[in-house]
Parts: structure tokens; C-alpha cells; sequence
């Protein structure tokens, strides 16, 4: 078996508050492994945000929500699949826009269960 690497899988900043924002689509034929991500929320006052999966039209799954403080980040550690057309999305729900994510993982062939 190939070794298996991480990979930075995606990342962006907030847009306008209450927007989902995609950080990725899984491609067809793969299917990505989320290992962790990092949520910074850089504005001058606390702000609700959350991580969430997109599965099929506007049905959602959060991996993770919470309020952050001005000035801080938190991580994420775990191991989230996602298949093709699912989309792992980023929102400020409160506050400002001014917060960011990136994510890291793995990405497989959905034929092979090899890594890419």
C-alpha cells in the first residue's frame, strides 16, 4: 500500500455573516478524509462560528460550532469522511466576516482505496 500523507485539503475566510461559505467539493471518484482544521477568528470581538458538511442541497452536517473571542483560534481534531459532491463548508454566524479556516486531510480513490 502507498504511504498515506496529509494534505492541506482547503481553507478561506468568512463571508458575509449567516453565508456559507464551500472550502471544498469532493471530486468525483474520491472520497476525502477531514483530519483536522484550525478556525481563527481575527475581529475585535467574539464571534459565532461553525464548520459544517453539505451533503445534499441545503441538508448540513456541523462538525463543529462555537464562539470564539477576539484574537483567538481553536483546532479541530478528528476523522470526518466525506464522499463525492459533499462540500465542507465555513460560516461566521454572528459577529463579523472577519474569521478564517483551513483544513487538512487525506484523499482516496473511491475504486482503489488507494491514497492520491
Amino acid at each position: 500500500m502507498a504511504t498515506v500523507y496529509t494534505r492541506r485539503l482547503g481553507g478561506t475566510n468568512a463571508g458575509a455573516v449567516n453565508q456559507f461559505v464551500p472550502m471544498f467539493t469532493v471530486p468525483t471518484g474520491q472520497t476525502w478524509i477531514v483530519r483536522d482544521f484550525v478556525v481563527t477568528n481575527f475581529s475585535a470581538g467574539p464571534q459565532l462560528l461553525d464548520v459544517t458538511t453539505r451533503i445534499t442541497g441545503d441538508f448540513r452536517f456541523p462538525l463543529w460550532w462555537g464562539t470564539l473571542e477576539s484574537n483567538t483560534s481553536y483546532h479541530w481534531d478528528g476523522r470526518a469522511e466525506l464522499i463525492e459532491g459533499e462540500q465542507l463548508t465555513f460560516r461566521a454566524a454572528a459577529g463579523s466576516d472577519s474569521a478564517g479556516c483551513t483544513v487538512t486531510g487525506y484523499v482516496f480513490d473511491v475504486t482503489t482505496a488507494q491514497p492520491f
